[in-house]
């Protein structure tokens, strides 16, 4: 009989990685898919993908769904179910031969215009293509989670960010700012018109201007080649890949450049009522990156955003798509409105725009028409509420400021106060374990917790900040301070948990949970003795496996038994993923089988009964002793006759 431990179905739909990921679990239990991609010269229009599965022990079924743009032309362990193909349980690494078809129309929430065209593309020569995507659900057996790892992998030459691939011969530049590696994918087809050095500068600093959370590890960027009947001018896909047309340049006002990489920099999801605010903040952010980095002036600052107070856009209520006759709408109007509420903010010295796109971005849940007025209030003061929430819920339109206003509204920047964590930001102690992780691991009374901060102020004003560990019911622990404008410090705050719970660590936008449990059971894996055949009355020395395969630390105290009574125990405390072999003597009291057990686990031994040794003369038998006996019995007898 096989012991279930836990059976668990988890449906999931795939999401991006980078090329090269693993699984943040680092447990063994990831399901790994690659896809790898090639051209197909002789059938333009479309890439061949290759996409195969690593599988881990206890997984039991699998099934992907291809989406629309995927035709599979070959499977190999799986088997057709409708629309889905299902794991025939057998194979090790089953796989699917994929035809994806790439030219399309725009595809996606972000891109810099309104033009009708390609979003993706693919020539005999070279190819603009999204990494397919799959519905993918499994069920596993086992303790622990089974988690879903994705690898993008190019067939010949090309490059990938595991969102966008671009295939074809190329030439790649790199730069990094502010934590940020930044790749840029230079197609051999492609005529850019800026240096790959001014546009990688450009990107990065726009990623140090703009403290707002939300900053993937990487960035890929691709310049794409022009004259293929591109929709936009550039795509933001996946989260963190892009493609920009090659021509673009980033003397314009919000270049598509900073525009697409603002992009990368929004994580929350909106509603219809708040749709705006996607496209709104990366024009505005875009152009104010561009002004203050020098690229454009103040007349072409100001030009480009008053064109929100065209009569074309007097009837669109920025909270309610349905009246907006022109898909111009967020791009002017919008744009307009999201300077002025950090306009509004400046003067106040309350804050800025910055600050509510950072409260947005660690919000959990979708961004209502409430949650952003509740951030433009948490960013300044009821004031701000107010006007945001007239600029967007009416036809007002806000006017646009002017030259001596601006400087004096942005002259100097308020407190701006970043925080971010580093690769290794958290460390915990303990009796089993003292390790430092990217993200808190799931903890045990008893353990200490310790959480590293690095914050800045990127501001003009001196700033306070605050590091706060709170429980249920109350703040545990925190760390605060002042920064003056521009400097920086490493905080850290620590704790020692005594009682279970979920615990929220905040560091400005930034919030992640630390879950504290009791310890987990030791699971015992085997018992073995040193000898199976024994004389009753004898010990046996008794050998118990005992693992963690918990994600946390296991400690407890495991009985022995011999046939059902404890004569011993075994106590273990191990962290997770450790395992021990621990001895115990256990005495065999009687001849005959015994089973020894223990955590589910037994072994049998076999005693004999203790071999008898017979008393005799040395040299003579019994049968000799016996006729010596009788012998000196008779004599005796005759001896006393005589007397």
């Amino acid at each position: 009989m096989r012991v279930l431990l836990a059976a668990l179905l988890v449906t999931a739909t795939l999401a991006g990685a980078p090329l090269g990921a693993t699984a943040a679990n680092g447990s063994g239990n990831e399901i790994v898919r690659t896809a790898t991609l090639s051209l197909t010269p002789d059938q333009p229009g479309s890439v061949h993908a290759e996409v195969s599965y690593d599988l881990p022990d206890g997984l039991r079924s699998l099934s992907v769904t291809p989406d629309s743009t995927l035709t599979v032309v070959d499977a190999e362990g799986f088997r057709k179910d409708g629309n889905s193909y299902v794991w025939d349980g057998r194979t090790e690494s089953p796989s699917l031969s994929v035809r994806v078809q790439v030219n399309r129309t725009y595809d996606g929430r972000h891109a810099t215009d309104t033009r009708q065209g390609y979003s993706f593309v693919a020539t005999p020569d070279w190819a603009i293509a999204p990494v397919p995507t799959m519905r993918t659900s499994w069920t596993w057996v086992g303790s622990g989670q089974v988690t879903l790892d994705r690898v993008a992998e190019i067939d010949g030459e090309g490059a990938t960010g595991g969102e966008i691939a671009y295939l074809g011969p190329h030439e790649t530049y790199t730069a990094s700012a502010a934590n940020q590696d930044l790749t840029l994918v230079v197609p051999e087809a492609a005529t850019p018109a800026e240096r790959p050095e001014a546009v990688l500068a450009a990107l990065a600093d726009a990623s140090m201007r703009l403290q707002v959370g939300a900053r993937d590890p990487s960035v890929f960027f691709v310049a794409a080649p022009t004259g293929v009947g591109w929709g936009p001018a550039g795509l933001e896909y996946g989260g963190s890949d892009v493609w920009v047309e090659a021509d673009q340049r980033l003397d314009t006002p919000g270049d598509t450049w900073v525009h697409e990489y603002v992009h990368t920099r929004q994580a929350y999801e909106p509603t219809a009522a708040t749709q705006w605010t996607i496209e709104a903040t990366a024009v505005y952010a875009s152009l104010l990156v561009d002004l203050e980095a020098g690229r454009i002036g103040f007349p072409a600052f100001h030009d480009t955003l008053a064109e929100g107070t065209n009569e074309r856009y007097a009837g669109a209520v920025l909270s309610e798509p349905s009246t907006w006759d022109s898909a111009l709408v967020p791009y002017r109007t919008g744009a307009l409105t999201a300077a002025n509420i950090d306009y509004g903010l400046r003067v106040g010295d309350r804050g800025s725009y910055a600050d509510v796109l950072g409260y947005l971005n660690a919000y959990d849940g979708n961004v209502t028409q409430s949650v952003f007025l509740d951030a433009v209030a948490a960013a300044g003061d009821r004031s701000d509420r107010v006007a945001a929430e007239r600029w967007t819920e009416t036809t007002a339109t806000p006017e646009m400021w002017s030259l001596a206003e601006h400087d004096r509204a942005f002259e100097t920047l308020p407190a701006r106060i970043a925080m971010s964590f580093p690769a290794t930001a958290f460390r915990v102690t303990g009796p089993t374990r003292n390790v430092s992780t990217a993200t808190p691991p799931t903890m045990v009374a008893g353990e200490t917790f310790t959480a590293t901060v690095d914050v800045a102020n990127t501001g003009g004003e001196p700033g306070n900040y605050s590091v706060l560990l709170d429980g249920p019911n109350e703040t545990v622990e925190r760390a605060t301070g002042t920064l003056g404008a521009g400097e920086n410090a490493t905080v850290t705050l620590t704790h020692t948990f005594t009682e279970t719970g979920t615990f929220t660590l905040t560091a400005g936008y930034r919030t992640v949970d630390v879950t504290v449990l009791p310890p987990a059971d030791p699971v015992v894996s085997n018992v073995s003795a040193a000898a199976t055949n024994v004389t009753a009355g004898d010990n046996v020395t008794v050998a118990v496996t005992v693992s963690n395969p918990a994600n946390r630390p296991a400690n407890g105290s495991i009985p022995v038994t011999l046939d059902g009574t404890e004569v011993g125990a075994v106590t273990v405390a191990l962290p997770p993923g450790a395992s021990t072999t621990e001895s115990v003597e256990v005495t065999v009291p009687t001849a005959g089988r015994h089973t020894v057990s223990a955590g589910g686990q037994s072994v049998t031994v076999e005693a004999m009964e203790p071999r008898r040794t017979a008393i005799g003369t040395p040299g003579f038998g019994v049968a000799t002793a016996l006729s010596a006996l009788l012998a000196l019995a008779l004599s005796l007898a005759a001896a006393g006759r005589r007397r």
